[in-house]
C-alpha cells in the first residue's frame, strides 16, 4: 500500500512539475499590442507596414506581440479588429489591409485594452504594453482629445490592469500634435516621419533590450501602384499605374445603355451589373466570377468587401465578396407597397450609392413618366429603413446615383426638371439625414453665367477624400425647343468646397469624366465632341499625359 501511493505522489509530482515547465515556457516575459491607424488619414501605410513587420521580425522568441487596426465608421463593430496574434504573420495580416474608413481611435483603443483584460492569452510577467501608431491627432468621433484620455484611463482603471500605453505619431499635421499629445494624457509621444524613425521608434517601445536580438533594418516598399476601373458599353476593365490590366466583355443588359463599376469599400474588388447577373472581379489576382441575381439593376457597396442590390420583389440581398463559397443574404425591407400606374411600367427603384452598413434608395411615386419625384431611403444592412425625404421640390425625373461625403453625413443627388428635350434643367441637392433637410445648389455659379443654354444635366458625381464634392457638368445648346432639336453640348468639371454654396469651375474638357487616383495622378475620360457617351480613357500626371487607348463611359476608384 506505502509503495502504491508513493507511485502516485511521484506520478502526480512529474506531471505538477510537466505542467509547470509548460506554463512557465509559454507565459512571455513581455507581452505588447501594436495599433496602427489603418484610415484614409493614413499617408504613409508602405512605411508603417514596413516598420511594424520590421519590428516584429525582431522581438524575442520568448516575448508575445499581437496587432489591431483601427478605422471605419463611428459605431460599427468592424471599425477595429485584430489581426494577429502570430508576431511572423504580422507582415502578411498588415498587407492583407488596404486603409479605409475614419480614424476611429478611441473604439481600437478600448478594444485593444479589452484584449488583455482576461486570462488568455497570458500576460507578460514583466510588461503589458500598447503601442498606438496613428496618422492623425483626432477620434472621428469625438470632438474632445482631453475626454478621449478620460475615458481611456477609465476603463484601465475598471480593467483593473496594469498596462502601459504609448503613443507614436506618424506623419501627423503639425495642427493635430497637440490634440494627440492630450489623447495620450500623462504619457511622452513620439512623433515620427519616415519610416526609417518610425521602425528605430518602434523598437525603442516594443523590443526589450537583449543581446539575441536580431537586428532587422526597415526597408520601405514601393509605393504601390494607383488603380482606377472604367466601365464602357460592353463592359468594364481595370488598370493599374498606366497599363489595363484587366478587360472583360459582357453582353448588354437591357436596363443599361452603359456599365457603372465600383469598387468594395475595402477596395479588394471591382464590380457591376451584367446581363448575367453581378459581376464581380478581385483587383489583386483578376479572378472574376458572376453572382445570378434576380432582375437586379444596379449593385452599391455598403462596407468592407459587401455588395448590396434589390430583386424583383423589392427584398435587399446582400454580398459578402470575400467569401466565394457563400450564398448572397435576402433581407425584407418594409417599403412602401408599389402604387403605380402600369403604363409607367412600375416606378423607379433602385439602389444608388451605399457605405459601411447603408444603402441609399431612390423610390419613384410613379406620377411622372420620367420616372420621379421619389423619397429617398436610407436603409441598414439588418432592413431597418429611415426616410430621407422627397425630391418633389427639386424634380420630376428619376434619380440614378448618389454620391456620400466621407464621414456619412451629407448625401449629393442630382436634381433634374424634365420639361423636353432641350429644356431639362439639373442641379445638385444636397441631403442632410438626420434632419431631411433637401438643399438645392445650381452648378453653374453665377459668376459664370450660361445665357445661351437650353439644357443642362449632371453626368457624374463624387466625393473627394476631404469632403469636397465634384459634378460633371453638361450644358445642352439647341436650334429649336422642340422636335429633333440640335444639341450641342459642353462638358465640364466642377468643384464645391465643404461649407460652400458656389461651385468653382475646374475643368473645362472636353471631358466626360475625372477622378483623382493618387496624389497628382488623374483619371479622365476625353471626348474631343462633347456630344456623345464614351470617349478615351488617359491617365494625367503634371508632366505626362497617358492615352490609354481603350474606350469608356465612367470610372470608379478606391474609396
Amino acid at each position: 500500500m506505502n509503495r502504491l501511493v508513493l507511485i502516485l505522489v511521484t506520478v502526480f509530482v512529474v506531471f505538477a512539475s510537466a505542467t509547470t515547465f509548460v506554463l512557465l515556457a509559454v507565459i512571455p516575459d513581455y507581452r505588447t499590442t501594436v495599433l496602427v491607424d489603418t484610415s484614409t488619414q493614413t499617408t504613409d501605410f508602405p512605411g508603417v507596414l514596413a516598420a511594424v513587420t520590421a519590428t516584429a521580425h525582431n522581438i524575442g522568441t520568448d516575448d508575445s506581440l499581437s496587432l489591431r487596426r483601427f478605422g471605419g465608421e463611428c459605431g460599427s463593430p468592424d471599425n477595429t479588429a485584430e489581426l494577429t496574434d502570430d508576431p511572423s504573420a504580422v507582415g502578411s495580416a498588415l498587407r492583407g489591409v488596404r486603409p479605409s474608413g475614419r480614424p476611429t481611435l478611441l473604439s481600437g483603443i478600448l478594444a485593444a485594452i479589452d484584449d488583455f483584460d482576461g486570462v488568455l492569452p497570458f500576460h507578460g510577467t514583466k510588461r503589458n504594453r500598447i503601442v498606438i501608431i496613428s496618422s492623425t491627432g483626432l477620434d472621428a468621433c469625438s470632438g474632445d482629445p482631453a475626454a478621449v484620455s478620460r475615458t481611456i484611463q477609465e476603463h484601465v482603471r475598471s480593467a483593473g490592469l496594469a498596462l502601459e500605453l504609448r503613443v507614436i505619431g506618424h506623419r501627423v499635421p503639425p495642427d493635430q500634435r497637440d490634440a494627440l499629445k492630450q489623447v495620450a494624457g500623462d504619457q511622452p509621444v513620439a512623433f515620427t516621419e519616415s519610416a526609417a524613425d518610425l521602425s528605430a521608434e518602434l523598437d525603442t517601445l516594443v523590443i526589450p533590450r537583449s543581446p539575441e536580438a536580431a537586428k532587422i533594418s526597415v526597408t520601405a516598399p514601393p509605393p504601390a501602384e494607383p488603380v482606377f476601373a472604367f466601365g464602357s458599353s460592353t463592359g468594364m476593365g481595370i488598370v493599374r499605374g498606366e497599363k489595363v490590366v484587366k478587360q472583360v466583355t459582357r453582353k448588354e443588359s437591357e436596363s443599361q445603355a452603359w456599365f457603372r463599376p465600383a469598387f468594395t469599400s475595402d477596395g479588394r474588388y471591382v464590380f457591376t451589373t451584367v446581363a448575367e447577373g453581378v459581376l464581380v472581379i478581385e483587383v489583386s489576382s483578376g479572378a472574376e466570377r458572376t453572382v445570378p441575381c434576380d432582375q437586379c439593376q444596379t449593385a452599391v457597396p455598403a462596407g468592407e468587401s459587401l455588395i448590396v442590390w434589390l430583386d424583383s420583389g423589392d427584398r435587399m440581398v446582400v454580398l459578402d465578396a470575400s467569401k466565394p463559397d457563400a450564398s448572397p443574404r435576402s433581407v425584407a425591407v418594409p417599403f412602401p407597397p408599389r402604387q403605380f400606374p402600369t403604363e409607367l411600367g412600375g416606378g423607379h427603384v433602385e439602389p444608388i450609392g451605399g457605405r459601411a452598413g447603408h444603402v441609399v434608395i431612390a423610390w419613384g411615386d410613379g406620377t411622372s413618366a420620367y420616372g420621379g419625384p421619389e423619397t429617398i431611403y436610407d436603409v441598414d444592412l439588418d432592413g431597418s429603413r429611415h426616410d430621407l425625404g422627397n425630391t418633389t421640390d427639386e424634380a420630376n425625373v428619376a434619380v440614378g446615383i448618389a454620391a456620400i461625403a466621407p464621414d456619412g453625413k451629407l448625401i449629393a443627388i442630382p436634381a433634374t426638371e424634365h420639361a423636353g428635350a432641350c429644356e431639362s434643367v439639373t442641379a445638385v441637392a444636397l441631403i442632410d439625414p438626420p434632419t431631411q433637410e433637401h438643399r438645392r445648389l445650381a452648378v453653374v455659379d453665377p459668376k459664370h453665367p450660361q445665357a445661351d443654354v437650353n439644357g443642362s444635366s449632371v453626368r457624374d458625381l463624387w466625393f473627394d477624400h476631404d469632403g469636397g464634392l465634384n459634378a460633371i457638368y453638361t450644358d445642352r445648346h439647341c436650334d429649336s425647343t422642340g422636335g429633333d432639336a440640335t444639341i450641342v453640348q459642353d462638358v465640364s468639371l466642377w468643384h464645391l468646397t465643404p461649407g460652400d454654396d458656389h461651385w468653382e469651375l475646374r475643368d473645362a474638357g472636353p471631358l466626360l469624366s475625372s477622378r483623382d487616383v493618387a496624389p497628382g495622378v488623374r483619371a479622365v475620360i476625353v471626348d474631343p465632341d462633347s456630344d456623345r457617351l464614351s470617349g478615351t480613357v488617359h491617365v494625367k500626371t503634371a508632366d505626362r499625359d497617358i492615352n490609354l487607348g481603350v474606350q469608356a463611359s465612367s470610372l470608379a476608384v478606391p474609396d
